[in-house]
């Protein structure tokens, strides 16, 4: 099994990734990322094995994410919240998701 340590900074990681599970709903608030982090705009990682991807745009209040599904259609989430359908594909591995772009205010980022 893993140690505490690196539970910790597992859990730690997410923190500042600012993914979490509520209600049933994963969302994207991430307040704790470094501007370095991003390389052309972008940061990309997994959670669940499902490709996430951090875009950093100027002008929005609030992340917006938008799952894309495998047959392509894509599903928009104002406030970095995904519903609880989409949330338990991911979470359950059921595959129906292939990825999910979150933009988030730029303005949240520490530089």
């Amino acid at each position: 099994g893993l140690t505490g340590q690196v539970k910790e900074g597992l859990l730690c990681r997410l923190g500042e990734l600012g993914v979490d599970f509520e209600d049933g709903r994963l969302s994207f608030r991430p307040h704790l990322l470094r501007a370095a982090e991003f390389v052309d705009g972008a940061l990309s990682f997994t959670h669940a094995r499902t490709p996430l991807r951090y875009e950093s745009c100027e002008g929005f209040d609030e992340p917006r994410a938008t799952a894309i599904t495998n047959d392509g259609a894509e599903l928009v989430f104002t406030n970095g919240v995904l519903d609880i359908e989409t949330s338990s594909s991911i979470l359950f591995n059921r595959g129906t998701v292939a990825k999910v772009i979150i933009q988030i205010p730029s303005n949240w980022l520490i530089f």
